[in-house]
């Protein structure tokens, strides 16, 4: 093969391996059927797979696909879907956080006004909470946190969920 075509293959090769970066399997957890038994937690080896309250919460960020806490649901709530990333279109107007990793307060940018802002530590329990301003921020004290891993659940209605590092 000559040059010209060996690049073309390796171009070719680097734009596949790029576009299957966000594509993969992974497992989401359906909130109608959780119960919040916590048999999958332990688990769960990359720390995808979280308690929120009652339910269990995977992070598609984090969740690598490997299923390996599908068998202790008992109750059949975990499945696999077709994971394709956030496109650049789709963040516009999507919550962020910052500064994360978070050593004092974090601010909570793109909800809407009024919304709650609830603060999870990884056992479930609610550790901190905030209103959204009519800004659309909302800034969450963490200094008296431990440091470690937690979920901030944002809205009533519509819920989303970030994950916080402190």
């Amino acid at each position: 093969m000559s040059f010209r075509g060996r690049l073309i293959v390796l171009i070719l090769l680097f734009v596949v391996a790029a576009s299957a970066i966000a594509m993969l399997w992974i497992y989401q957890v359906d909130p109608a059927i959780c119960n919040g038994c916590a048999r999958c937690i332990p688990y769960c080896t990359t720390g995808a797979l979280t308690m929120v309250g009652y339910n269990a919460v995977i992070d598609p960020g984090l969740c690598n696909g490997c299923g390996d806490c599908v068998p202790p649901c008992i109750r059949g709530a975990i499945y696999k879907y077709w994971y394709e990333g956030i496109s650049e279109d789709e963040t516009e107007g999507q919550l962020s956080i910052g500064p994360n990793p978070a050593l004092g307060s974090v601010s909570i940018t793109g909800a809407a006004a009024g919304e709650p802002v609830e603060v999870f530590d990884q056992s479930g329990r609610l550790v901190a909470t905030a209103v959204v301003s009519p800004a659309g921020e909302a800034v969450v004290e963490l200094s008296d946190l431990a440091s470690g891993n937690y979920l901030i659940r944002i809205g009533m209605n519509e819920i989303q969920t970030l994950t916080l590092i402190k």
